[in-house]
């Protein structure tokens, strides 16, 4: 039976998560008032995985994640440091030979977000396939924007970031899964972007060239890309409409004379006067006066991002 380890991706620039990204880790940014992580953390409980591996950018934000409340995760959580971004598989590079090389792997970029659905049916695909790699896939209305897999079947045939002439409309949503030797050809022989970025995509690209056998099929539930700042808003909108929520007030906000629309969600300890707010993420601690927005993202300091 397959029994993967996760490596969490937090690291990266993050430059279309500005300003949120200058004050948060990537995977400490706010969806529903709670960290965006341990999203990804719940779905690989559900799979019993139990060892995972974070990867993030600095010395400071290893601090901030090995002090989150995990306890209701029946999980080992390390963390390991890319100093210099330079692509997904770099970021893998980073977890140590004696953790990673020989075992079964998900790594998981943290603002993909799977929502609902079954992972556990890829986890059985995957292992009744004897597949080198596995891809959990979802349709996009932005072929040309995303990696993009094309079926037949379970069988990956073709895989290309960012086609011009896309094959298919499904979109690989960033959880990989990888047997042992697709590991280590991601460690010893990936391809490399023109940004000069170590791929994961590109390289399991090329192994289909070779004739290797990559498996997938279209998730059986939602997928959010939140890796932007509309895309985090459009995220937040949809779950709340899950939910059946309007929006979402953390209890210890102070609110005074203020007109809370649609889509709004509120973090703790923020204080807020006289604002008029629609479609906004207010960060925890954010502290605003006689404001009006309809699609922001507000930082704890008080900084105002608008979605492009």
């Amino acid at each position: 039976m397959i029994s993967p380890i996760a490596v969490l991706l937090t690291g990266g620039r993050a430059t279309r998560l500005r300003p949120l990204s200058l004050e948060f880790s990537k995977g400490l940014i706010p969806l529903l008032n709670r960290p965006m992580l341990l999203y990804a953390l719940e779905r690989l409980c559900e799979i019993g995985i139990k060892n995972v591996v974070v990867v993030v950018r600095s010395p400071e934000e290893s601090i901030e994640i090995e002090a989150l409340d995990i306890s209701d995760f029946p999980i080992t959580l390390s963390v390991v440091i890319q100093a210099e971004p330079n692509g997904p598989a770099g970021a893998v590079a980073q977890v140590p030979d004696e953790t990673i090389r020989g075992k079964y792997v998900i790594v998981i970029a943290s603002d993909s977000i799977l929502f609902g659905g079954d992972l556990s049916l890829d986890i059985k695909y995957w292992e009744e396939s004897g597949a080198e790699a596995w891809l959990p896939l979802s349709y996009t209305d932005r072929p040309n924007d995303m990696g993009i897999a094309e079926l037949d079947g379970q069988r990956v045939v073709s895989f290309v970031e960012k086609p011009r002439l896309p094959q298919s409309n499904l979109a690989c949503v960033a959880w990989w899964m990888l047997s042992p030797d697709a590991v280590d050809r991601i460690l010893d022989e990936p391809v490399t972007n023109t940004k000069g970025e170590l791929e994961i995509s590109g390289t399991l690209s090329v192994m289909i060239q070779e004739g290797k056998h990559i498996g997938g099929r279209e998730f059986d539930g939602q997928w959010f890309d939140t890796g932007s700042l509309r895309s985090l808003l459009f995220a937040q909108s949809e779950m709340l409409n899950h939910y059946e929520n309007k929006n979402l007030i953390s209890p210890d906000a102070q609110i005074s004379g203020c007109q809370i629309g649609n889509n709004v969600v509120i973090g703790e300890n923020c204080v807020l006067n006289g604002a008029v707010l629609e479609n906004v993420l207010v960060s925890p601690g954010a502290k605003i006066n006689n404001v009006r927005y309809d699609g922001a993202v507000i930082t704890p300091s008080g900084k105002i991002g608008r979605p492009q």
